[in-house]
């Protein structure tokens, strides 16, 4: 395996990465993957640029229930440009695995996942794909890989190291690539409490030159992040210390500019406070974006998500041709009825859009027991064999 060594250069411009004391915490690995880290003093307090900018928004956020496993990690997805395929890395606390799943359109929930392997990689911890899928770029935390394949549905070739030259890294994840693959960001970290993203330009077929760190506002911590499919904007998560990890955005006009601190923004509507986000992940127009959620910094609490850029008034894709399910009683106290055209999966959300309930819908009209969800509006989906149904109930 390629290692790379720890070293840190005193050029490398640390500003935005050296506002908290931290130390190290034996034991499990965070979400991203590396030894947990507990800031232990903050420095400034986060900076904001009300009014410069618009931040994107995103609704109809659900979990993944159908692909995650709730006793491993599921992280670091890559989702195609037209949202239909996803490649993960599924993980215990001592191995990870490549994971692939598709869904037939965006309507519909992604198959049982598959694992699939580039042979010479061991433990894999993150991937990108060019929008082709023909090309992987692979990280397992200590080295930087390449791979190619002829097709998409033919195995890839094994993996060549990629060699990182201009500084001296730890352990390495996240990578992602501009269109022409000649632009290089990812994530690192170092026993010593230290992260960033770091930019790379490509001086050969197999090795990047360090060119600069993102730099965000002072007492921001950052996490791994991903590039846009058009190389534009780059989402990351971020924390400043006062609450959990949020999704933010970072853009530029052109593919020659460098990403401003200037433009750094908090992602509405995706986000949730009581939980970590992050390793986002995003498709053609950054109309979908897969990320993770955790409900504490460990790495086998990482579970998959799902956003949609829409209005944020509206929970459900726009572009969704929907009927209207027959709820009664509406309110409804303990016991709804409801009433459907086809079989399929049903969804209750509530009006923030985090699913509250969930179950398989096998007959033309269904009793569901909501005495236990939390009063107020509630949203349903049903998602089947004949498209969409949607509607909307008060719980008393």
């Amino acid at each position: 395996m390629n290692k790379i060594s720890l070293f840190i250069v005193v050029l490398l411009p640390l500003t935005a990465f050296t506002q908290h004391q931290k130390q190290l915490v034996s034991g499990n690995k965070d979400i991203n993957g590396v030894p947990v880290l507990v800031i232990i003093n903050n420095g400034k307090g986060p900076l904001h640029y009300p009014g410069l900018f618009t931040p994107f928004a995103y609704d109809s956020v659900r979990p993944l229930s159908e692909i995650n496993d709730t006793a491993n990690a599921d992280a670091y997805p890559w989702i195609s440009p037209d949202g239909l395929r996803l490649y993960y890395t599924h993980g215990s606390s001592f191995t990870h695995e490549l994971m692939f799943t598709q869904r037939a359109n965006v309507n519909s929930y992604f198959d049982t996942a598959q694992a699939f392997s580039i042979g010479n990689v061991s433990y894999p911890i993150s991937i990108w794909l060019s929008a082709d899928e023909l090309d992987a770029y692979l990280s397992d935390g200590d080295g930087l890989y390449y791979a190619h394949r002829s097709s998409a549905s033919s195995p890839f070739d094994p993996a060549t190291p990629i060699s990182l030259s201009g500084i001296s890294l730890s352990f390495i994840a996240g990578p992602s690539l501009n269109p022409s693959q000649d632009e290089l960001f990812i994530y690192w970290n170092n026993d010593w409490g230290s992260e960033g993203i770091v930019e790379f330009s490509r001086i050969s077929a197999s090795k990047f030159n360090y060119t600069r760190t993102l730099i965000l506002p002072t007492g921001y911590s950052p996490g791994p992040g991903q590039l846009s499919k058009d190389g534009l904007t780059y989402f990351l998560s971020a924390n400043d210390t006062t609450g959990n990890p949020a999704l933010y955005q970072l853009t530029r006009a052109t593919l020659a500019d460098s990403f401003s601190v200037e433009t750094f923004l908090q992602i509405k509507g995706i986000n949730d406070t009581v939980m970590i986000n992050g390793l986002p992940s995003m498709s053609d127009s950054l109309k979908w974006v897969v990320f993770i959620r955790a409900v504490k910094n460990n790495w086998l609490a990482n579970e998959l998500y799902i956003a949609h850029k829409a209005s944020p008034s509206s929970i459900f894709d726009q572009e969704e041709k929907h009927q209207l399910l027959s709820l009664y009683p509406n309110p409804a106290n303990s016991l709804i009825s409801v009433k459907t055209g086809f079989k399929g999966k049903l969804l209750i959300l509530n009006i923030q859009g985090q699913q509250i309930l969930q179950q398989d819908i096998t007959a033309p009209t269904t009793t569901i027991d909501v005495s236990s969800l939390p009063i107020g509006v509630c949203l349903i989906k049903l998602v089947g064999e004949k498209g969409v149904q949607v509607g909307k109930f008060v719980k008393q």
